[in-house]
């Protein structure tokens, strides 16, 4: 072998070796990590438990090194949520916030099975406790090997099982049976077992005893008390369907007495193969009672038992079902006998034996397929032949005791049997039923139709259609033999007459029920009843089968359908224009009919147009001329039409609609429509008005002056108007002189001077005769135009003026009043003279003169005239009261003058005051006196101010003064100065004792009449005009106080009225000592003999006061220690503190 080959040799198993050997160590490196790693296993999972039960998941730890007794942690973990801590043996506060408090009531707790496993107890389980549950074990090695934590999955499921049974009292006798049913399902999704027990509760203070149980892996066994009864078969249970479990015990004992209920578990098996119970339910008890063999029980009691041959029957098939009535001398006693099926009555016989079935069963009674009978005094009998599928339920009988008094019976107590089920198997005929709409709601007024489907008959095939209304009551509608016999019930043999109820065949294999113009009383649950027939070899025929359907219509009411809404397009409108309206009517197509109502805008009350019957009869209530009507029928809604061709003001308020909706030629319903406003406005006018010759105008006294007024525009062709003039002179109120109506009729006015005519169609001329000044100022022609509606009424737009100004000029104006304001003040009741002067040279002796006073109230604007003397002397007033009237006076003293003197003035006389004066001259070829002249004089400003009070009052003796107790007191009141001579006088004495409050001891008021006031001890008397004394006897010490004499004065004004000025009062001290004193002594004098030794001795206290301070200054002379308390600043400055 060549050396390099063998050198390679060496090399390739040196290398195996190597690799043998690292192997061989990573094996003993493996075997020695898994003898010694921590391991922790926590219950195989998923885990499937049921909400609301107790849930157990164990934890174990093993390889651990440290201590024999581990710590174990909990945790829960969440789709979408981070670890959450629930608890832990070795830190009690380790729960987050979500599980703390069912930590702390014990609702989650960890028991201990041994130093290295644990159970973690949910006591509740709730739906948020489904999680990944993580068991951790904190580390006690020196070193980390293995794993420390191990999770499973936590399933919360809901509980579906259910555990029932009809709980009924059972009265049985020794050496009877008894079968009892139970119910048990379960709807959980995961696969479970159930089991089944039957227990007897004999005494409530014992736990009950378990008769027999059906285990989950379906095997029967007996409880310890039942297993000889078993053996010998007298104890049995049996699983009939799904979810039925029958108890059967024969040859009942005293001992079976008591509560019998089922018991029922869910199981289900975990991962790791083994059963748990995840839920557990219990039936209604039913209540057994064992009457023992010869025991002779109360005469008055009685007991019920229900049986049947056979409690399974084939449809078709005879079902008779007993009742049987147990009790002492029953051949002497009456009951009554009820048979119910699912709590609902079937049948009754009374106690005299007369039998009677409910009204679902009278047509298969009358069919001879349900009979009830009277077998013997102990046995009833009901007896079902051809028996359907929808006799199948729950049987129980119900019996009472009747009592017989005069020839009646009275109702005593009852007993109800035992519960039994009656299960109806179809077979032979393969006959099926079905409804189209097995719920349907149809409007009221339309056609309903309820269609029944047949399928599988081989023979022939009769209908019956009954209704259960909504109260209960049933009905038979129709029947259709299977002959083709129709026979309709009593209560729709009318609608059946009239057409509105019928059955027809739309296909071979459906029947159509159909109702018109349906009503709210026809809604309830509808049954059609479809038998199947077939022919015998002797020829009969026989009901082979029967099958039933419902259907539930509700009918919705008129009033929730129909909807009736009044609109227009135009519902403001102006004279003359049409007015649209539209009543909208949505709802089913029944006949409807329409009134249309209105109410006027100044009518508290409806009235109506018009009324369209739903048959096509109108019947008009106002003038039809102006209306026009329209209907128009629409799928789903009509539409009724109102047109006003002519609008006007009695068109013009609220509108509304009236729909009557009529079914079967009878009005169902009546519904109004929202109100509509309609509003007529008058047209827009265009009138206009001028007036001539142009503005201003002037004219010489004594011209005649004609002023025309022409309308311009009108508002129509066929307008008229009224035309009036104003006159409204410079500073005055205006005044009509002339009016005219819109039929030409010449109205009140002045027409000494003035004239009216009028010049054409719309032209108007005002005539003024020999103008003179006073009839300068501003003429008014107002024009009222008026316009005819539609019914001939007339009615005014707003009227439109024209203004001219007229300056009538005198020929030769001489007059000229002085223009300059002057004030005059006076005092109440004084005499008022007030002046209206001609200035030099301003009259005409020839002439003559009127003058006109005016006055203007103080605080107020409007002038207004008082009185005027004309140029031939004759007083004119104006709104002036005959009290006022009466103190007016109107003189001339001089030539040039004019007076107005007013007497007794008061604040009502308060105003400007101004006079007017106007010049007549007579025209010598006329004989008369013309207005050639005026002119108006300035202001005299009249304030009459209110009196001032000059009253003065004193009271008498001096005060302060002192008498005696015992003494009486006299004090006079004098009243020193008045405001006038004709004065009155108030007086009142008030009383005001020290620290209290005053209050009047007597007073007198103008007229000398004595007020109320303390009479007891005081008098008041008067001493002349202007002196009162009050007299107090035997003044005792709580008189002393202040006495106060307060004296009201009252003048009387212009008018006789009294009013007062502002009270005036003198006060007296008096003081009552308890010793007597010889004579009322004045303490002032007193004072003012001690007043120079008070002096003295204040001087002397001066002296010394200074002495003492100027002691006090030399002794804090400087270099004494004195100063440094000193609070002077100067003496100790502030020392500033230093910044740190």
């Amino acid at each position: 072998m060549p050396f390099g080959h063998r050198n390679r040799m060496d090399l390739l198993q040196h290398k195996l070796w190597e690799v043998t050997l690292l192997v061989y160590l990573s094996r003993l490196l493996q075997w020695d990590v898994c003898v010694g790693q921590r391991v922790v296993e926590t219950q195989k999972g998923p885990l499937f438990r049921v909400k609301g039960y107790t849930v157990t998941i164990s934890c174990k730890v093993s390889g651990f090194k440290g201590p024999p007794q581990q710590n174990f942690e909990f945790s829960i973990f969440g789709p979408s949520q981070p670890e959450v801590k629930i608890i832990s043996t070795s830190d009690p506060n380790i729960a987050y916030a979500r599980y703390s408090r069912r930590v702390r009531e014990g609702d989650i707790n960890i028991t201990r099975i041994s130093g290295s496993s644990v159970l973690l107890y949910i006591k509740t389980l709730r739906e948020e406790d489904a999680g990944e549950y993580e068991c951790y074990t904190p580390n006690t090695d020196p070193t980390y090997y293995g794993s420390y934590s191990s999770r499973t999955k936590l399933n919360v499921i809901q509980d579906s099982l259910v555990a029932s049974s009809s709980p009924a009292d059972l009265r049985k006798h020794e050496g009877d049976s008894l079968q009892v049913q139970c119910e048990v399902s379960s709807q959980t999704f995961q696969h479970t077992h159930l089991s089944v027990t039957w227990f007897l509760q004999s005494d409530q203070a014992r736990p009950p005893r378990p008769i027999i149980t059906l285990a989950r892996d379906f095997t029967v066994s007996p409880g310890d008390e039942f297993k000889e009864r078993y053996s010998a078969g007298h104890v049995g249970l049996v699983k009939l369907e799904e979810t039925t479990y029958r108890l059967s015990i024969a040859q009942l004992q005293p001992s079976d007495q008591g509560l019998v209920y089922c018991e029922a578990s869910e199981w289900i098996q975990d991962p790791d193969r083994s059963w748990h119970r995840i839920s557990q339910k219990k039936s209604e008890a039913s209540k057994i009672l064992v009457q023992p063999s010869g025991e002779i029980s109360d005469v008055n009691t009685f007991s019920t038992l229900m049986e049947a041959p056979k409690w399974q029957v084939q449809e078709g098939d005879v079902s008779v079902i007993t009742c049987a009535v147990d009790a002492q001398n029953i051949v002497d006693r009456y009951f009554s006998v009820a048979w119910l099926k699912d709590n609902k009555e079937v049948a009754r016989i009374g106690p005299t034996g007369v039998p009677s079935v409910a009204s679902d069963y009278k047509q298969r009674e009358n069919e001879g397929e349900v009979k009830v009978l009277k077998h013997s005094d102990r046995d009833y009998l009901l007896t079902i032949r051809l028996v359907r599928a929808e006799d199948g339920g729950q049987y129980q009988c119900r019996v009472w005791e009747e009592v017989k008094t005069e020839g009646s019976f009275t109702q005593q107590r009852s007993q109800e049997s035992n519960v039994e089920n009656l299960r109806v198997t179809v077979t032979g005929s393969n006959l099926a039923v079905s409804v189209l709409n097995p719920n349907m709601n149809v409007s009221g007024g339309d056609v309903l139709q309820v269609t029944c489907s047949v399928s599988g008959a081989r023979g022939q095939v009769s209908i019956s259609w009954q209704q259960r209304s909504r109260q209960g009551t049933l009905s038979d509608i129709i029947n259709l033999s299977h002959t083709g016999v129709m026979t309709p019930g009593s209560r729709y043999l009318q609608k059946v007459q009239t057409g509105d109820v019928r059955v027809f065949r739309g296909t071979p294999d459906s029947f159509t029920l159909e109702i018109t113009n349906t009503l709210p009383s026809d809604a309830g649950t509808y049954k059609c009843t479809l038998s199947e027939w077939v022919t015998e070899t002797n020829g009969n025929t026989r009901k082979m089968d029967s099958k039933s359907q419902e259907s539930n219509v509700y009918v919705l009411s008129l009033d929730s359908l129909i909807r009736a809404d009044l609109k227009s397009r135009n519902a403001i409108v102006r004279e003359y224009e049409a007015v649209e309206l539209i009543c909208k009517v949505k709802g089913p197509k029944i006949p409807l009919s329409v009134t249309w109502k209105f109410q006027h805008t100044d009518s508290p009350s409806q009235e109506e147009i018009v009324s369209v019957l739903y048959t096509g009869v109108i019947t008009w209530q106002r003038e039809r001329r102006n209306y026009q009507l329209k209907t128009l029928v629409q799928e789903g809604e009509t539409i009724f039409g109102l047109r006003v061709f002519r609008a006007s003001s009695r068109e013009a308020g609220k509108y509304q609609c009236m729909i009557e909706a009529f079914l079967r030629q009878t009005q169902r319903l009546s519904k109004l429509s929202n109100q509509l406003a309609v509003v007529v406005r008058k047209p827009e006018s265009r009138l206009s008005v001028s007036i001539g010759p142009s503005s201003p105008v002037e004219y010489a006294a004594g011209t005649d002056v004609r002023m025309d007024c022409t309308v311009l525009t009108a508002t129509s062709d066929s307008s008229r108007f009224a035309v009036s003039w104003l006159f409204y002179p410079e500073g005055q109120e205006s005044r009509t002189l002339l009016s005219v109506d819109r039929d030409s009729v010449l109205g009140p006015g002045a027409k000494d001077k003035y004239s009216l005519r009028r010049l054409g169609l719309s032209s108007y001329q005002l005539l003024l005769q020999r103008a003179e000044t006073g009839d300068s100022g501003q003429y008014i022609c107002r024009v009222e135009e008026w316009l005819q509606d539609s019914h001939g009424e007339w009615y005014s737009l707003p009227s439109q003026s024209a203004t001219m100004k007229l300056i009538v000029s005198p020929e030769s104006s001489h007059v000229s009043v002085l223009k300059g304001d002057t004030e005059i003040t006076v005092g109440p009741s004084e005499q008022l003279n007030i002046n209206c002067t001609m200035d030099s040279g301003g009259w005409v002796s020839k002439s003559l003169y009127s003058v006109t006073w005016f006055f203007t109230p103080e605080n107020s604007s409007p002038k207004t005239m008082l009185a005027k003397i004309t140029h031939d002397s004759v007083l004119e007033v104006k709104d002036v009261g005959e009290e006022r009237l009466a103190r007016m006076h109107f003189y001339r003293p001089t030539i040039d003058t004019f007076r107005l003197t007013i007497e007794n003035a008061d604040k009502g006389d308060s105003g400007r005051y101004s006079c007017q004066v106007d010049e007549f001259q007579l025209k010598s070829n006329e004989g008369s006196w013309l207005q050639t002249a005026t002119d108006q004089s300035g202001f005299t400003i009249v304030s009459v101010h209110e009196i001032e009070s000059r009253l003065s009052v004193s009271i008498g003796p001096s005060s302060p003064v002192e008498y005696a107790a015992g003494t009486d007191v006299r004090m006079d009141c004098t009243v020193l100065t008045a405001t006038s001579d004709s004065s009155r006088f108030a007086v009142s004495w008030l009383f005001y004792p020290e620290g209290q409050e005053s209050r009047t001891l007597l007073s007198v008021d103008r007229d000398s009449v004595l007020g109320p006031g303390a009479k007891d001890k005081y008098s008041l008397r008067r001493l002349g005009l202007r002196s009162y004394q009050l007299l107090l006897q035997r003044a005792e010490t709580g008189d002393s106080g202040q006495y106060i004499c307060r004296v009201e004065e009252w003048l009387q004004d212009s008018h006789g009225e009294w009013y007062s000025l502002p009270s005036q009062s003198a006060t007296m001290e008096l003081i009552v000592s308890p010793e007597s004193t010889p004579e009322p002594s004045s303490s002032a004098g007193l004072l003012l003999s001690m007043y120079p030794c008070i002096i003295a001795i204040l001087s002397l206290v001066v002296v010394f006061l200074i002495y003492k301070l100027w002691r006090a200054g030399h002794s804090s002379a400087p270099g004494r220690n004195t100063q440094a308390n000193s609070l002077w600043a100067e003496s100790n400055p502030l020392k500033p503190v230093p910044e740190a």
